[in-house]
């Protein structure tokens, strides 16, 4: 897979690609029930936007990157800062997190949800998004210091977009 189109050029030339799952570790989630949860306060991430209920167990640490794995929603990109139980979602954890940002490849992914969600999903009936295909995007990867700053742009960004949206509603 190659950066999406309505990727800059320019970002190219200036930074190396690399492929996702050279930098971060990639995998699928562990499918488990509601029926099988023991209760408490760890977030099921499966296949929709938010979690679908909670388990008193984590399989993956604070600071990972989820994709939706199947259903309506397959390829959403989320962000949990908690640990969380990775259920019927593809998660991405850097694996030098000294070499590279996790919320920098948070943005990096989120950039690609309209690829993902268009390319990537396979099935009609029941759309899947697969661990696999998500290791083969290449990113571009710039020093620690310019995804810092990339990231901090980007934190404001999203901020003042959320302010402005709860001051309409």
């Amino acid at each position: 897979w190659r950066l999406p189109p309505n990727m800059s050029g320019q970002l190219v030339e200036q930074w190396p690609l690399k492929k996702l799952n050279e930098i971060c570790d990639v995998s699928r989630g562990k499918t488990i029930t509601r029926k099988e949860t023991v209760e408490g306060d760890v977030p099921v991430v499966a296949g929709g936007i938010n979690s679908s209920y909670s388990h008193n167990t984590a399989n993956r640490p604070a600071n990972v990157i989820t994709v939706s794995g199947s259903g309506a929603n397959a390829g959403f990109v989320n962000f949990w800062a908690t640990p969380i139980f990775a259920s019927d979602c593809s998660t991405i954890i850097p694996l030098d997190p000294n070499m590279l940002d996790v919320r920098f490849v948070y943005y990096a992914m989120l950039n690609f949800q309209d690829y993902i969600s268009k390319e990537l999903r396979r099935g009609a009936a029941q759309p899947h998004v697969y661990a696999k295909d998500l290791a083969l995007l290449e990113i571009p990867v710039p020093s620690l210091r310019e995804q810092h700053r990339i990231v901090n742009i980007l934190d404001e960004a999203f901020e003042n977009i959320g302010i402005n949206k709860s001051n309409i509603l």
